[in-house]
């Protein structure tokens, strides 16, 4: 499955459930969670498996074959997440915080939060995951060859998902960004020209790679009326989304190289105090139609921020009785940047519970980084 670059008030575990469907556990000290999307590929498993045993066991009882196909289903499932947790982990071992693994119906990707810095590691990274599915198929194929004759039932699952674990190997391998193929393209690319060009010849490589499996898939469902068809379409979909996702970061990414967040930040040299009445903060610091967002001071520090996003709901009565405390949005750890940190640093973390950033210089906010300035900064 494809790795992810930048892509690792509220809690961490809070952001995800919002954010990422639900939670399954921490692995190595990572996140992983699943999609909706999760519960489709898994019923499909299922479905595939049972009709495969019934043709292959047929005096065996329903029951049975169902439990067997919900089995293969989990390991084959747990193996997509083995093959992230090797991204993950080298990853980390490199330096490169690993927001979390996310699991869903076209498999896993693991959301690593910086790029690599050498072509070395991004090749290292990518190819991890190929290597561990080719290891798990061959050692399932293995285990198949070791079951006695006649325990028909275990021999077929391990057998088929010795040679899915192979197949999702080799589909990885192919040479499209953002598949695990492409990084590596990219990688041995960049070793020996930019790495933008090197970026932008593998995200050509992604396109192209998903044209032909869309065009592949159309063949099959019209001509040959193959079902699966439907499905080689569908990953050649996504992978054609996500290419011209990463051409679009890519360009984002080039027209903000330079800059910091100072370059960038709308500066702030007023804080408002926690117990002060919205209609007070209104009247002092409202210019124009909306009040833009401003820090929040409690007990000395700044703990949150109020605008005209906390404030509109709230009706005019109602706002000369309302505490700014009772209304601000709170900050967490990732809602506080360095003025002098890169932009295309700034940009690629991921997103804190607050929907601006306070920008910090001297122990005390300057600024505040909200959609509208980044917005400027990439428009130019």
């Amino acid at each position: 499955m494809p790795t992810s670059g930048p892509g690792s008030g509220s809690t961490a575990d809070d952001d995800v459930s919002v954010r990422a469907g639900f939670r399954l556990g921490r692995v190595f000290g990572i996140d992983v969670v699943a999609d909706g999307s999760l519960l489709a590929l898994g019923l499909l498993l299922v479905a595939s498996l049972f009709v495969d045993l019934r043709r292959v066991a047929p005096g065996t009882s329903p029951e049975w074959l169902l439990a067997a196909a919900a089995l293969g289903g989990a390991v084959f499932i747990a193996s997509i997440l083995v093959h992230e947790i090797s991204h993950s982990v080298l990853a980390m071992r490199r330096e490169l915080p690993v927001r979390r693994i996310r699991l869903f119906i076209f498999g896993g990707v693991s959301e690593i939060e910086r790029e690599a810095s050498n072509p070395g590691d991004e090749f290292v990274i990518a190819v991890a995951g190929p290597i561990t599915s080719a290891i798990v198929g061959g050692l399932l194929l293995l285990a198949a060859l070791a079951v006695p004759s006649d325990w028909i039932v275990v021999e077929r699952l391990a057998r088929v998902l010795g040679f899915v674990n192979l197949l999702l190997a080799g589909f990885n391998l192919l040479p499209g960004f953002p598949l695990d193929g492409g990084r590596a393209l990219r990688a041995l690319l960049w070793r020996r020209d930019d790495r933008d060009r090197a970026t932008r010849r593998a995200i050509e490589g992604g396109r192209v790679l998903a044209l032909v499996l869309i065009g592949a898939g159309a063949w099959l469902l019209i001509r040959r009326r193959d079902i699966t068809g439907l499905w080689t379409v569908a990953v050649g979909w996504y992978l054609l989304r996500a290419a011209v996702g990463a051409a679009d970061r890519e360009d984002i990414l080039a027209r903000i190289a330079g800059l910091t967040i100072a370059d960038v930040m709308r500066p702030v040299t007023e804080t408002v105090p926690g117990d002060a009445t919205v209609a007070a903060v209104v009247a002092l610091h409202q210019v124009g139609p909306a009040l833009q967002p401003v820090p929040v001071v409690v007990d000395g520090r700044v703990h949150g921020v109020i605008g005209d996003r906390e404030i509109a709901p709230v009706d005019d009565a109602a706002r000369a009785a309302t505490l700014v405390a009772e209304l601000m949005t709170p900050i967490g750890p990732r809602d506080v940047v360095a003025a002098d940190e890169a932009l295309d640093a700034f940009v690629s973390r991921p997103d804190g519970p607050s929907p601006c950033t306070l920008v910090v210089a001297g122990g005390r906010v300057v600024g505040i980084v909200t959609g509208r300035e980044l917005g400027r900064a990439i428009s130019g």
